[in-house]
């Protein structure tokens, strides 16, 4: 990891360097360890970043003709990430993050639900239910990046200032709960963007390392 390590392995780039220190079965674990860790996280991770850029695109661009159909998308959006973080953290159960990941994928998954079924009557609060998402979701992003910065490539720092950033998002919205739809459809997709870029390259990055490790 840049500026990372687990056990005295360095990934930069999606490959591991050894330090000097680590010697026999203890480096061999904790290769184990990151070999697993990676392969099981890539693919979803990768998967994530796609679809919540997508969704975020569509909701960015999508004409505004009915508030009660962008409510809808973006409780879409909420379930679709909430799904993927809650796979996630059980391939990757009694990993560092795994927690805060199962915690994330609950309450997005029971938000975005909310927003889907009764869209016409969450209007009203829809700025502040969708602060709450941001919040949890960005701490949830900046936390497990900074505990798993140990396991995986050079990607941890830019999710943790995007986790930031939508967690100072959500904590604006929470403070100006009369923000129009509009407003908060922008804001939303625009954070949701950026998530998507960053869970792209960060998979990229973690099957390259899966890659690198598996050949070892």
């Amino acid at each position: 990891v840049d500026g990372g390590e687990i056990g005295g392995v360095r990934l930069v780039d999606g490959r591991e360097r050894a330090m000097t220190w680590m010697r026999g079965p203890d480096r061999r674990r904790l290769l184990d360890e990151l070999q697993r860790f990676t392969t099981r996280t890539w693919r979803l991770t990768l998967v994530r970043g796609v679809v919540v850029l997508a969704l975020g695109l569509v909701i960015l661009l999508a004409p505004l003709t009915s508030v009660v159909a962008v409510v809808a998308l973006l409780g879409a959006l909420a379930v679709v990430d909430g799904v993927v973080a809650l796979v996630v953290g059980l391939r990757a159960r009694g990993a560092a993050g795994s927690g805060w990941r199962l915690a994330q994928g609950v309450v997005s998954v029971l938000l975005g639900l909310l927003l889907m079924w009764q869209p016409e009557v969450l209007l009203v609060s829809l700025a502040a239910i969708a602060g709450v998402a941001l919040v949890v979701v960005g701490v949830g992003m900046a936390v497990i990046a900074a505990q798993t910065r140990r396991m995986g490539p050079s990607t941890w720092r830019w999710q943790v200032r995007v986790g930031v950033l939508l967690a100072l998002v959500g904590a604006v919205l929470l403070a100006f709960p009369a923000t129009s739809v509009a407003t908060v459809a922008v804001l939303v997709g625009l954070t949701a963007c950026a998530a998507g870029i960053v869970g792209l390259v960060h998979g990229v990055r973690l099957r390259r390392a899966a890659k690198d490790l598996q050949h070892r």
